[in-house]
């Protein structure tokens, strides 16, 4: 009686061959093999195309314990920032422009306003990246414009590295020489608060122009 059957022999499938002797599943023809499931298709990336020209605007900020780790960073990838339009707070940005021989925009110093001044240029829309390397185990006088600065760069979708391995991650995206632009926030503006007159009386729990009076 002749039977036809599959198994496995070291790790490799057999089938026996007409005169009875196992042979491998390779030299059986294809339409005679049980077919298997091909894997789902995967879904297609978009295609990003070159960057048309405009430089990436990036801003580098660094603590006083962090400015030798941003500089030997600043260091490493000079050929990357040299094609970009770099900001700097006072000191980072001095030290940048100093050491790499690259234009810097500077702001004022952290503690004298330069973090309030960058958070400003998110908020117009005029930073692309920031790279703050900030001190987690150091106290900061101004530690109020440090979170401030944090706050706003998630608020508006500014991609923002704390860190070298992020600031690695980032810098070598190929979303960095494309068109990519993330998108904005749609922030409701709030309705302007209506004042009563001088002539009319005030009373307390009254809403004027969406806003409960106290």
């Amino acid at each position: 009686m002749q039977f036809s059957w599959l198994g496995h022999s070291g790790g490799m499938e057999t089938q026996p061959s007409a005169k009875g002797r196992v042979t491998p599943a390779a030299s059986v023809p294809a339409a005679a093999r049980p077919s298997s499931p091909r894997p789902a298709a995967r879904p297609s990336v978009p295609v990003i195309g070159p960057r048309e020209g405009s430089p990436r605007r990036i801003a580098l900020v660094a603590h006083d314990n962090k400015k030798r780790d941003l500089l030997d960073w600043a260091h490493f990838n000079r050929d990357i920032l040299a094609e970009h339009s770099l900001f700097g707070t006072g000191t980072t940005g001095g030290l940048v422009e100093s050491e790499l021989r690259l234009p810097v925009t500077r702001f004022r110093s952290g503690p004298l306003g330069g973090d309030q001044q960058l958070g400003a240029r998110i908020t117009e829309g005029a930073i692309d990246l920031v790279l703050f390397f900030w001190d987690p185990l150091e106290p900061q006088p101004h530690d109020p414009d440090v979170r401030a600065l944090l706050r706003i760069a998630v608020v508006w979708n500014v991609p923002i590295a704390c860190n070298r391995a992020t600031a690695d991650y980032l810098i070598s995206s190929p979303l960095l020489d494309s068109d990519y632009k993330p998108s904005l926030p749609d922030y409701e503006v709030a309705a302007p608060v209506a004042l009563p007159s001088r002539h009319e009386a005030v009373v307390p729990g009254q809403v004027m122009g969406g806003a409960e009076v106290s």
